[in-house]
């Protein structure tokens, strides 16, 4: 009898560890199937790699883009090509190609639209989400930081606000390196729900994106721009890296932000639990009326 039972408690374990591990394999395998990798690897060959050039010819900035809606309509950051006098794309195949003009851009919302001198079908464009994203949704960020191409991040909403200074912003935890800038941040099906911009230095899980939507609000401003400069090789680069100079990082922010709370410097020490978008408002109100009084360090465009 005591055989009988120690035989039945060990199947049932058996059985019981069986199910455990069932249980785990089938949550990765949907983990897993969240990102499909045809829409991971269309995203990838959207992006472009952004070279920018002064009225010299000496390089000045990089930054990424993507191509959307039609084969060399590019999108990126006005902070990434709003003031070149000239500039080159990058394609995921290593393919160069000049950009020949900016068609539309806001200031404001940090928003380019250009156009790119390149055959058609060279590479995939990606379609809007009509829909803002909701806390709480799986994303996918894609640049090209430092020329690497399509380099791919995962995360999630963390909210959708107002954000003083950058306007209405969807604020995520994907680790978007500096210099992905410029780059799409997409949903599940691939669509575009929003344009990287910028990040808090030293808390990489919190980063700033503009909500597609306002692509919608560019102002029309045609403008050629020159012929960039004899490239080097397949990197793009007219001058050593260490040359280049760094793009606008004028906009600061004077705070800490995690995705659970913000911790406010130079106040007393004491850390404050707050919603990220509601803090982030206040405290950046507080920093235009006294700019550079508290502490923090820049924003990662």
């Amino acid at each position: 009898m005591a055989t009988d039972r120690c035989v039945d408690c060990y199947s049932m374990k058996k059985t019981l560890l069986y199910l455990a591990l069932a249980v785990l394999l089938s949550g990765t395998s949907a983990l897993a199937g969240v990102w499909a990798p045809e829409t991971v690897g269309k995203v990838r060959r959207a992006v472009v790699t952004v070279y920018v050039f002064d009225k010299t010819g000496k390089e000045v900035g990089q930054g990424s883009g993507f191509f959307y809606k039609s084969c060399g309509r590019l999108i990126t950051n006005y902070h990434v090509l709003g003031k070149a006098s000239a500039a080159r794309v990058k394609i995921f195949d290593g393919r160069l190609f000049a950009v020949e003009a900016i068609d539309a851009e806001d200031k404001r919302d940090d928003v380019v639209e250009a156009i790119v001198d390149m055959p058609y079908g060279a590479a995939p464009c990606l379609v809007p989400d009509a829909a803002l994203p909701a806390p709480g949704e799986p994303l996918l960020v894609a640049g090209s930081p430092l020329g690497a191409a399509g380099v791919t991040s995962t995360g999630k909403v963390l909210a959708v606000g107002e954000i003083p200074g950058l306007g209405k912003c969807i604020v995520h935890d994907a680790r978007a390196t500096h210099g992905s800038s410029g780059g799409p941040v997409v949903n599940v099906k691939g669509e575009v729900i929003g344009i990287e911009r910028a990040g808090i230095s030293g808390r990489p899980n919190v980063d700033f994106a503009i909500p597609v939507q306002r692509l919608s609000g560019l102002t029309s401003c045609y403008r050629e721009l020159k012929a960039p400069p004899a490239s080097n090789g397949s990197t793009g680069r007219s001058c050593p890296i260490s040359e280049r100079q760094p793009q606008d990082d004028s906009i600061r922010l004077p705070m800490i932000i995690t995705s659970r709370r913000v911790t406010r410097m130079n106040h007393g020490g004491k850390d404050q639990h707050h919603d990220p978008v509601g803090e982030a408002a206040r405290v950046a109100r507080m920093y235009r009326r006294d700019r550079g009084k508290c502490g923090g360090g820049p924003l990662r465009l």
